[in-house]
């Protein structure tokens, strides 16, 4: 379950092919979308977050949220706060491994539901209106 979440989240942002799912980069990449591509490549090399990850917990909690909004909502993050958003997502990481069944566990859905509620909540407040994209 965890290698299908990696492989998932990986062909969303464009850095492995994958069998299962297909790029949105390589969907989008001849229309205005790559602009929405390009600033998530930008955000996660700002924030550090181009990474090996040693849990699916934590990838989750550092991406779900990301991708959500400048993805979906069509935001930016606020990259000034850069060291207050990572100590947050830090901190709910820890969190969720200090759960010995959460850890042993993580594929389960309850706890993955509960990453991704926490991924957005944390990113909400970092997350503001991006007037570029009106203009793209």
């Amino acid at each position: 379950m965890e290698k299908y979440y990696e492989e998932y989240i990986y062909s969303l942002v464009g850095e492995n092919t994958s069998n299962l799912f297909v790029s949105y980069y390589d969907i989008f990449k001849d229309t205005n979308h790559e602009f929405v591509f390009n600033s998530i490549e930008k955000t996660l090399s700002e924030l550090g977050l181009f990474a090996k990850y040693e849990s699916i917990i934590d990838m989750d909690v550092k991406l779900f949220g990301l991708i959500y909004f400048i993805m979906f909502k069509k935001f930016k993050i606020e990259l000034e706060k850069k060291d207050e958003l990572l100590g947050e997502l830090n901190q709910e990481i820890a969190k969720f491994k200090n759960v010995y069944l959460h850890k042993k566990n993580p594929s389960a859905i309850k706890y993955l539901k509960s990453r991704i509620g926490s991924s957005i909540e944390i990113y909400s407040k970092y997350a503001i209106r991006d007037v570029t994209y009106e203009q793209v």
